[in-house]
């Protein structure tokens, strides 16, 4: 008979020829977004630049969106496994976030007013629900994973809090604070922290979870995938931002 307290052993993902085809799929989804939002609009001499970034990204960013088809076709068929480990989570989480991102983005193409105060209020407003949906559930992802280490539970609140300040800073920008200069030149600082310094830190705080993590040798290759690419698309995102800054 066997022991009441004794943990349920993992299921593991095995690399598969259907996990490289989703992540075809979702990396096939991000460069259709690129060609449709950004390459067909961006500046001919930094075309290149931008093709290069828009294909890196892709590759990284291609997993996470590729995730999420992954998730409901296991519903559908109520197997287990995905999401279990933390690196599943963030798999599956940043795959959601991805595609509100750009669904906001196409969004905010839609309508593309004249006025640049109309601008920033609806890209804000397109980008809001994506901060509010991804800062929800990585709070919530604590609590669906008692049996991690605290370091990785630290990671989810501060991936989470990281979201909250992006919609904080998307509903000032909704309202008619951020069209004063001395108002805004309070709140920018809060955007600069939140895009850079969030993401560094909680990458930092990522790796040493999976350095400290006692189960790290049983956990399948999609929880580190999930951990490379969210670590991954924050040096292109930091690099791409100085790399742009210096070419101007």
């Amino acid at each position: 008979m066997s022991d009441p307290d004794t943990k349920p052993s993992p299921i593991h993902n095995r690399l598969a020829i259907a996990h490289l085809m989703l992540w075809t799929l979702g990396s096939a989804i991000i460069l259709a977004f690129y060609r449709a939002l950004i390459l067909n609009r961006a500046a001919s001499e930094y075309s290149t630049y931008w093709r290069v970034t828009s294909l890196a990204y892709s590759l990284m960013a291609g997993a996470q969106v590729g995730s999420v088809p992954l998730y409901f076709w296991r519903r559908w068929n109520r197997a287990g496994g995905f999401p279990t480990a933390p690196g599943h989570f963030l798999l599956l989480v940043e795959g959601m976030s991805t595609m509100l991102v750009w669904s906001g983005h196409g969004v905010a193409r839609f309508f593309e007013p004249a006025l640049l105060q109309d601008k920033v209020f609806i890209l804000a407003a397109s980008q809001l629900p994506n901060c509010m949906v991804t800062a929800i559930a990585y709070f919530v992802v604590p609590s669906r994973q008692r049996q991690a280490s605290q370091l990785w539970q630290a990671s989810m609140l501060l991936l989470g809090l990281e979201h909250a300040v992006a919609a904080a800073y998307c509903l000032v920008l909704m309202t008619p604070v951020s069209h004063s200069y001395g108002a805004m030149v309070l709140f920018d600082p809060l955007y600069s922290f939140q895009a850079t310094c969030f993401p560094v830190s909680t990458s930092l705080l990522l790796v040493c979870a999976s350095i400290a993590d006692p189960e790290r040798g049983h956990l399948d290759f999609l929880h580190w995938t999930g951990v490379a690419a969210i670590c991954a698309t924050t040096v292109l995102h930091l690099s791409s931002g100085y790399l742009i800054q210096l070419l101007r």
